[in-house]
């Protein structure tokens, strides 16, 4: 899966968060913060396009932006990628990496174990 830059992410933020489709002036008015221009706004969204996460219908003057990857589509994939590039695709590695570095607190571990438990029913 392509992966998307932080910026990119922001406005895969807005639409995913939003009812779908939206508008790009729709897009800029729910950007938090938006320290952008419209035309860099307009580019963005053009590139997420290209690399096949959003659709835009064109209605008149104006497009219609709705997704095409959804969130939890684009979570799996870069976590899969994550785990192949670092961890040889094995998510024990990387639990046994975390847990050696001392990252996992024991309520943390105890969680883990009632997830596996649950998942393992």
């Amino acid at each position: 899966m392509q992966r998307i830059s932080d910026a990119e992410m922001e406005l895969m933020q807005v639409i995913w968060n939003n009812e779908n489709p939206l508008t790009s002036r729709e897009v800029m008015e729910l950007l938090p913060n938006n320290q952008w221009k419209p035309t860099t706004i307009l580019t963005m969204l053009s590139r997420l396009m290209e690399k096949g996460f959003l659709h835009a219908e064109k209605r008149g003057r104006q497009h219609f932006y709705s997704y095409l990857v959804s969130e939890s589509e684009y979570r799996k994939g870069c976590g899969r990628d994550f785990l192949k590039k670092f961890y040889k695709g094995s998510a024990k590695n990387f639990f046994t990496a975390l847990f050696d570095d001392g990252e996992l607190n024991a309520e943390e571990l105890a969680e883990l174990r009632e997830l596996l438990r649950q998942k393992g029913e």
